[in-house]
């Protein structure tokens, strides 16, 4: 598996989990939802951008060598 297919397979499960865990938003009011709802999802979702930045970097050739 080569390191892009890895990188886009870690994307998907990433933002498999943060929509399962803020799934339960969706039945709250919106003046119920707190910042406690959203802190177990905040690292996962920056490690997902982090691997976007990286996937996109690896997908138009400029790695840092």
């Amino acid at each position: 598996m080569t390191k892009k297919n890895f990188l886009l397979v870690f994307i998907i499960l990433s933002l498999l989990y943060i929509g399962i865990s803020l799934s339960p938003l969706l039945t709250k009011n919106v003046k119920d939802i707190s910042y406690s709802d959203f802190k177990l999802v905040i690292g996962p979702f920056l490690a997902t951008i982090g691997i976007l930045i990286t996937y996109t970097q690896l997908k138009e050739g400029k790695t840092n060598k």
